[in-house]
C-alpha cells in the first residue's frame, strides 16, 4: 500500500513539473542564434558588386540591401568584399550623367576582382550591360529585371534573373473576397521604366477580372492629379497602389512615400503589394516581403558563387519565393471589413484576446488547482483501494478455503521449514484413512510405503522435491501410499508453490490412480496385439505391392518390346508402300493395293499407340506437351481425315466454329487424337443424317481463352446403362452400330482431356443421337506454330547435292528404306549395321548428319552418340535419333545424350525431310519448282542419245537401278551428265519420279542396240 502511495505521489510531482514547463513555454524567451558553419574558402575570397538603380534613403530598397548584405556575411563573405553603388538613375539628368557615373565606377572597381555583379531594377541592369561590359566581363550577373534579347545575345556574362515582382493577381483575388461588391479598381503608378514594366504585368494579371470590374490605370496623370482623383472615388471602388518612381512630368518619389500619399488621400480602401506599407493606413494584400526578398537574393548570390551553372548569352530564371497575406487590423476596422475570408493571413495591430492578455496567471492558477486536486484524489483513491484490498483478501481466503475443501482430490498444505502438513481438506481424510488431527503435523514420508526411495533417506528425498517445487518447478510424480489398515494404492502427487507472507508453503495434491493404472495395463496389452496385427498386415501389403510393381514392370517391358518389334517392320511396310504409291510407273490398281497396305499398317500402328497410351495413363507417366498451335489448320486436318469415310456412308460432315483465337499453347497431337477419336466413334453409329464438330472460343483475362468442343451426331444414341461403361478400356456400346477397334478410344480421350484440364461429358438418348463435349483453357502463344513440311519434294538444288548422311541401323530393311528415300533426292548415303561400324566411319570424318537407330546389339545409338560428342577433335555432325519405342520420356534421354532431334518409327517422309531441312539448312525443290523451265525440253531420254554413251556405263547403271543401289546410281549419273548433260538430266528426272522399271528397260535396250551395232 505504501509503495502504491509513493508511486502516485511521484506521478503528481511529474504532473507539476509538466505544468511548469508549459508556463515556461508560454513565456517569451530568447532563442540562441544558430551557429554559422565555417564558410568555404572560395566564398571568403569572393567580391560582390551591388548596383542600386536609385539613391539611398528609399526604405524598400534599403530593406532589400540590408537583408542581402546580412545573408552574404552569414554565408562567409567579408563585409569589406561587399560593394554597394547607388547610381541615381531616377534623376531627370540621369542620361547626361551616365558617362561620368560609368567612369567613376570603372575607376573605382576596374582594377579589382569581381566575382558577381548584382543589379536592382531595370535601370541598373541596362547600365551594367551597356556601360560596364568591361568590368569583370566573365563575372555572372544577377538581376531582378528582364534583359532584352539583344542585350542577352551580346553579353559575355551568364545572366540570372530573380524577379522581386509583386503578385497583383493574388492581391486582386483577396480584395474581391473581402469586398465582393467592388465594381471598380483604380491603380496608381508612374512613368519610369520600372513603373511601366509593372503596368504591363498588372494588365496581364488583371485581364481575367475585366468582365467583373472596371480597371483604371492612372500612370498617364501627374502625381498631384492622381492624388486628387483617388480622393473622389465612389464607395464600390478600391485602390491598388502600384509602382511609382517618377511621373510624366519628371517628378520623382520613392515608392513607399508614394504609397503613403495614396493612403492619406484615398477615400476608399487601399491595397498594397509590399509589406512596408502595411500598418500605415493600407488595408493590406498579398504582399512581397522586401526583407525576405533581400535574403533570398543573397542566398541565390551565394549559390552562384559556389558554382550554380549558367552559360554566357543565356538567361537562367530563378523563381521568387511566395507572397504572404498581410493585413492591418486598424484599416480593416476603419473600412468595416470582415477578415474571416482570410484564413491563415497575418493581421497586424490586432488587440490581444482575454486569453492572450492573461494567459500566464490563468495557467499558474490552473496548475495549482490541478496539483491540489490530484493530491486529494490520490489520497481518496488510496483509501478506497485499501478498503477494497482488505475486502478482497477476506473474500479470497474464503474462496480458497472453499476450493480446497470441496476439491475432488486430496489437498494438503506442507510447511517446508517445519517439515509437516499444516492444513488438509476432507478429501484427504477419506483418501488416506487418517483424521485431520493426525494428518496435521505428519511428515509426508509417513504416508509412503517403504522401499520407494532406494538407498536414499526418505526425509531427504522429500526435502529435495520440496525445494525444487519452491524454486518454481512444477513437480509431478507417482508414489505408493499406505493406509492405516495396511492397504496400499498408487497415487499421483503434485507439488505447487503457495503465496504466503513470510512462509514457505507448498500445495500438495494426491489423486488415486488405481483405475488409470488398470486401464493402462489393458491398453498396453491391446497395443501389443495391434502392433502384431499391423506387422502382419504390413508384411502382406509389402508383398502385394512388390508383386504389383513386378507385374507393372513386366507389363511395361512387354509393351516396350512389343512396340519395338512391331514398329520396326511397320517402318518398312508403311515407308515402302508410300514410296511405291508415289512412283509414276504404278498402275491405278497397284496404287489402290498399296494404299490398302499403308492404311492397314497405319491402323495397326494406331492400335499399338492406343495400347501404349493406356499403359502410360495407368502408370501416371502421361504428360501434356504445350507447343504453339494454330486451331484452324488442326480442325481442317481432322475433318479431312474422316470426310472420305463419312461420304462413303452418305453421312454429312460439318464444322461450325466462330471467331478462333490466335496461336495458343496446347498439346496439339493429343487434341487432334481426341477430336479424331470422337468423330471416328460417331461415324460408327451413324448410318444416315450427319455428324458435326462445333467449336466455340471465349476470351478470358490475361490473354487466356476458353475453348469448348462438341461432337454431335444423329445416330442411334447410347443407352443409359452404357454411358459409363463405354469409357472403360476395351469396352464398346452394346446396341447397334458397327463394332470395330479396341474400345480404347473413348477411355484414352477422356484421360487426355483431363490431362489438358477439362472433363469429357456425354449427353445422349436412345434414338436421338449423342453429344460428346469438353472445354479447356489455353494461353496465347508468343511464338508462331511451326509450318508443316510439304511432302511433294523433287530433290535438292544442284549446289546442295551430295550432302553426306550416315544411316546406322541393325535392320537392313530400315536402312534400305532410308537410303531409298534420301538417295534419289541427291544425298550421298552411307550405311552402318551396328555401333562399331558407325564409329569407324565417323572417325574418318566428312559426315554431315547421322540417322542413328537407338536399340542395336552391342553399342546402341545413345552410346555411339555419347562417344561422338566426346571426340572434340572431330567435326561434329548433327545426330537424328530414330527409335521404334513409343515412350515420350525417351526423347529427353536422347537429347540429353547429345542428339539434335528425335523421331519415332515408322518414319514419315514429311517429318524426316522437315527435320533434315532444319538441321542442315536445306532448301528442297518441290515438284513445281523442279519442273524444267522450257516446256519443250524432253523428259525421256532418246534412244539415239543413249546409244552415244559407253555400253559398259549403261550396263553398270542398269544393274545399279535394278538393285536399287542409289549410292552407285548417283555416282554413275554424274559420269553420264559429264558426257551428255541432256540425257543424264532426263535419266535423273525419271529416277526422281521412281520410274525405276522404265529406266532399266531403256538402259537395257540402249545397251543391246549398241552391242548389235558393234
Amino acid at each position: 500500500m505504501v509503495g502504491t502511495f509513493i508511486r502516485q505521489l511521484w506521478a503528481s510531482m511529474v504532473l507539476a513539473a509538466w505544468a511548469a514547463s508549459v508556463l515556461a513555454a508560454a513565456s517569451p524567451a530568447s532563442v540562441p542564434a544558430a551557429a554559422t558553419p565555417a564558410a568555404p574558402a572560395r566564398l571568403a575570397q569572393a567580391h560582390v558588386l551591388l548596383l542600386n538603380s536609385y539613391g539611398p534613403g528609399r526604405p524598400g530598397f534599403d530593406s532589400i540591401t540590408d537583408a542581402f548584405i546580412r545573408r552574404l556575411r552569414d554565408g562567409g563573405i567579408p563585409l569589406e568584399h561587399i560593394h554597394v553603388e547607388y547610381l541615381h538613375l531616377n534623376q531627370p539628368n540621369a542620361e547626361r550623367a551616365t558617362p561620368a557615373r560609368r567612369d567613376m565606377v570603372l575607376a573605382q572597381y576596374g582594377g579589382q576582382r569581381m566575382d558577381l555583379v548584382i543589379a536592382l531594377q531595370q535601370p541598373a541592369l541596362n547600365f551594367a550591360l551597356h556601360e560596364l561590359a568591361a568590368l569583370a566581363p566573365k563575372a555572372p550577373l544577377l538581376a531582378d529585371a528582364m534583359p532584352s534579347t539583344v542585350q542577352l545575345a551580346a553579353s559575355p556574362r551568364p545572366i540570372f534573373q530573380y524577379a522581386i515582382v509583386p503578385d497583383v493577381g493574388a492581391t486582386m483575388r483577396q480584395a474581391m473576397q473581402l469586398l465582393p461588391r467592388t465594381r471598380r479598381v483604380v491603380l496608381t503608378g508612374g512613368m519610369a521604366e520600372a513603373d511601366r514594366a509593372f503596368q504591363r504585368q498588372a494588365e496581364v494579371e488583371l485581364a481575367p477580372w475585366l468582365r467583373k470590374v472596371q480597371v483604371e490605370f492612372l500612370q498617364n496623370m501627374s502625381w498631384p492629379e492622381q492624388l486628387r482623383y483617388i480622393n473622389n472615388l465612389t464607395p464600390d471602388t478600391v485602390v491598388l497602389a502600384g509602382m511609382f518612381n517618377r511621373d510624366r512630368d519628371g517628378f520623382a518619389l520613392p515608392t513607399i512615400d508614394a504609397h503613403r500619399d495614396v493612403m492619406r488621400e484615398a477615400n476608399v480602401p487601399v491595397f498594397v503589394l509590399f509589406d512596408l506599407a502595411v500598418g500605415e493606413g493600407a488595408v493590406g494584400g498579398a504582399v512581397r516581403g522586401l526583407r525576405q526578398s533581400g535574403t533570398e537574393l543573397g542566398q541565390h548570390a551565394l549559390d552562384i558563387l559556389q558554382g550554380r551553372p549558367g552559360k554566357a548569352g543565356e538567361l537562367t530564371r530563378i523563381a521568387a519565393g511566395p507572397v504572404i497575406s498581410l493585413y492591418d487590423w486598424r484599416a480593416l476596422q476603419r473600412w468595416r471589413i470582415d477578415p474571416a475570408p482570410l484564413a491563415g493571413a497575418t493581421i497586424l495591430n490586432q488587440p490581444p484576446t482575454l486569453w492572450q492578455a492573461y494567459r500566464t496567471p490563468v495557467l499558474a492558477a490552473a496548475v495549482t488547482i490541478v496539483l491540489l486536486a490530484a493530491m486529494l484524489g490520490v489520497m481518496l483513491l488510496q483509501r478506497r483501494r485499501l478498503a477494497q484490498a482488505e475486502l478482497a483478501s477476506r473474500e479470497s481466503e474464503e474462496r480458497f478455503r472453499a476450493l480446497v475443501e470441496y476439491a475432488p482430490e486430496a489437498i494438503l498444505v506442507l510447511d517446508i521449514d517445519q517439515g509437516c502438513f499444516v492444513d488438509a481438506n476432507g478429501k484427504a481424510e477419506q483418501l488416506f484413512g487418517f483424521s485431520r488431527a493426525l494428518l496435521l503435523g505428519m511428515h509426508p514420508s509417513a504416508l509412503y510405503s517403504p522401499g520407494q526411495f532406494g538407498d536414499d533417506d526418505p526425509a531427504q528425498a522429500v526435502r529435495a522435491n520440496c525445494e525444487r517445487a519452491w524454486a518454481g518447478e512444477a513437480m509431478t510424480f507417482e508414489r505408493t501410499v499406505r493406509r492405516p489398515d495396511g492397504s496400499t494404492f498408487p497415487a499421483e502427487v503434485k507439488l505447487r508453490r503457495l503465496p504466503a507472507s513470510g512462509k514457505r508453503w507448498l500445495r500438495c495434491s494426491y489423486e488415486d490412480i488405481s483405475g488409470r493404472k488398470l486401464a493402462e495395463a489393458e491398453l498396453l496389452a491391446h497395443r501389443s496385439r495391434l502392433e502384431e496385427l499391423v506387422q502382419q498386415r504390413t508384411a502382406a501389403l509389402s508383398e502385394a505391392v512388390a508383386e504389383a510393381k513386378a507385374a507393372n514392370q513386366a507389363k511395361s517391358v512387354f509393351l516396350a518390346n512389343m512396340s519395338h518389334e512391331l514398329r520396326t517392320p511397320l517402318n518398312a511396310v508403311i515407308g515402302f508402300s508410300g514410296m511405291l504409291a508415289e512412283s509414276a510407273s504404278m498402275f491405278e490398281s497397284e496404287r489402290r493395293h498399296l494404299a490398302i497396305i499403308k492404311r492397314s499398317g497405319q491402323h495397326l500402328l494406331g492400335l499399338i499407340n492406343d495400347i501404349l497410351e493406356l499403359s502410360r495413363i495407368e502408370a501416371g507417366r502421361a504428360q501434356v506437351a504445350l507447343e504453339p498451335l494454330a486451331l484452324e489448320p488442326l480442325l481442317q486436318e481432322v475433318i479431312e481425315m474422316v470426310r472420305l469415310r463419312m461420304e462413303r456412308k452418305g453421312v454429312q460432315l460439318s464444322l461450325a466454329c466462330g471467331r478462333l483465337p490466335p496461336p495458343v499453347l496446347a498439346d496439339g497431337p493429343r487434341l487432334r487424337q481426341v477430336l479424331l477419336n470422337l468423330l471416328s466413334n460417331a461415324a460408327k453409329f451413324v448410318q444416315q443424317g450427319g455428324v458435326g464438330l462445333h467449336v466455340d472460343a471465349q476470351p478470358l483475362a490475361a490473354r487466356r481463352w476458353r475453348l469448348a468442343f462438341a461432337v454431335r451426331d444423329t445416330g442411334i444414341g447410347i443407352a443409359p446403362a452404357d454411358q459409363v461403361r463405354i469409357f472403360e478400356p476395351f469396352e464398346q456400346a452394346a446396341q447397334g452400330g458397327t463394332r470395330g477397334g479396341t474400345g480404347l478410344g473413348l477411355g484414352i480421350s477422356r484421360e487426355f482431356v483431363r490431362l489438358m484440364g477439362g472433363e469429357l461429358r456425354l449427353r445422349s438418348e436412345l434414338g436421338a443421337g449423342a453429344e460428346f463435349s469438353f472445354a479447356i483453357e489455353v494461353a496465347e502463344s508468343e511464338q508462331a506454330p511451326a509450318v508443316p513440311f510439304v511432302a511433294q519434294v523433287a530433290g535438292l538444288p544442284p549446289d546442295e547435292r551430295g550432302r553426306r548422311i550416315l544411316v546406322v541401323d541393325d535392320d537392313a530393311d530400315s536402312r534400305e528404306l532410308l537410303r531409298s528415300m534420301l538417295a534419289p533426292l541427291g544425298f550421298h548415303v552411307l550405311e552402318a549395321q551396328d555401333g562399331n561400324s558407325a564409329m569407324a566411319l565417323l572417325a574418318g570424318g566428312a559426315v554431315e548428319l547421322v540417322l542413328m537407330d537407338w536399340h542395336m546389339p552391342g553399342q546402341d545409338g545413345l552410346a555411339v552418340t555419347r562417344w561422338l560428342r566426346a571426340q572434340t577433335a572431330l567435326v561434329q555432325p548433327r545426330v537424328l535419333v530414330l527409335t521404334a519405342s513409343a515412350f515420350e520420356e525417351e526423347k529427353q534421354e536422347a537429347l540429353a545424350a547429345g542428339a539434335d532431334a528425335f523421331l519415332r518409327k515408322p518414319v514419315q517422309s514429311e517429318q524426316l525431310l522437315a527435320v533434315l531441312a532444319q538441321l542442315l539448312q536445306l532448301h528442297f525443290l518441290r515438284r513445281d519448282e523442279a519442273a524444267p523451265a522450257a516446256p519443250e525440253a524432253p523428259t525421256v531420254p532418246s534412244a539415239a542419245g543413249l546409244a552415244g554413251l559407253p555400253p559398259a556405263l549403261l550396263q553398270e547403271l542398269a544393274g545399279a537401278v535394278r538393285g536399287l543401289d542409289m549410292q552407285q546410281v548417283e555416282g554413275l549419273l554424274r559420269r553420264i551428265e559429264a558426257l551428255d548433260a541432256a540425257q543424264g538430266g532426263c535419266l535423273r528426272a525419271m529416277l526422281d519420279r521412281h520410274q525405276y522399271q522404265q529406266v532399266w528397260e531403256l538402259l537395257r535396250g540402249a545397251a543391246s542396240l549398241k552391242g548389235a551395232a558393234a
